[in-house]
């Protein structure tokens, strides 16, 4: 068993963020391994009720225990990123 890192950037305010770290322990390797799916495993995709077609809103977001996420990536153990 391998274990990687899905590292979540967690929007807290237009100015703020905060990263969470989540274990994902794979019987894979590494070169098999792939982030995104740790990513949509993890994730929950919402669409955006308010949003209408030239309204500057975004159609959809992923959000991960009821806050909204902005960005991710995956580390290994040892901090190296995977791609």
């Amino acid at each position: 068993m391998k274990t990687f890192f899905l590292v979540l950037l967690i929007v807290k305010s237009s100015t703020g963020y905060e990263f969470v770290k989540i274990p994902i322990t794979t019987p894979i390797t590494f070169e098999d391994f792939y982030c995104d799916q740790a990513f949509e495993k993890t994730a929950v995709w919402i669409e955006n009720p308010n949003y209408e077609n030239g309204s500057n809103q975004v159609w959809g977001y992923y959000i991960y225990q009821g806050q909204a996420i902005g960005g991710h990536y995956c580390i290994d153990e040892h901090g190296n990123y995977i791609l």
